[in-house]
């Protein structure tokens, strides 16, 4: 395997080295397909627009996402879910050999989801409630964006789902 190191700088001073398999990447860091070149990628993150929705609703929608990962990623099947009590530990395989073990961090007050993969990176969804917009990025578990190497359709996709269920739900 190829090893390869990247250096991100993520605000003031703040150097984060990040040491990576480039099999590595596709599973831990991105958690999703290879993009294809020319597509738009992620980046430091993608908004939803506005969900005319009460907030139970997205929320559930957004719950639903952590049970039901092949509804809003088509790639991805989840193997097996557990509930921990303060946290979901879901394994879920994305085509060979990409199987993915996330710690999941679900944090109604907050709105918030977060993916913890085995690397120092999580995929956090967070709801605002004043704006009514659900959010999606990579960060480090420091709380630094990091860019996020995924294609921009896939995520746009999966919010858009988020978003007309929890719009279906509500009425």
């Amino acid at each position: 395997m190829v090893r390869v190191r990247v250096w991100v700088w993520v605000g003031e001073g703040v150097d984060v080295g990040l040491g990576l398999g480039v099999g590595v990447v596709v599973d831990c860091l991105s958690l999703m397909p290879v993009f294809k070149e020319g597509e738009e990628l992620v980046g430091f993150g993608v908004k939803s627009q506005r969900i005319n929705a009460p907030y139970d609703a997205v929320w559930d929608a957004m719950m639903d996402s952590v049970y039901h990962p092949e509804k809003y990623l088509s790639f991805m099947k989840m193997l097996s879910i557990e509930d921990h009590g303060d946290h979901i530990v879901r394994v879920s395989w994305q085509g060979d050999p990409h199987q993915t073990t996330e710690r999941i961090y679900c944090d109604k007050e907050k709105g918030e989801i977060k993916f913890s993969a085995p690397m120092k990176v999580a995929i956090v969804h967070r709801y605002n409630r004043d704006t009514q917009v659900l959010e999606q990025w990579l960060e480090l578990k420091t709380g630094h964006r990091l860019p996020w190497m995924v294609a921009k359709s896939v995520i746009v996709t999966s919010i858009q789902k988020t978003k007309e269920l929890a719009e279906t739900q509500s009425k």
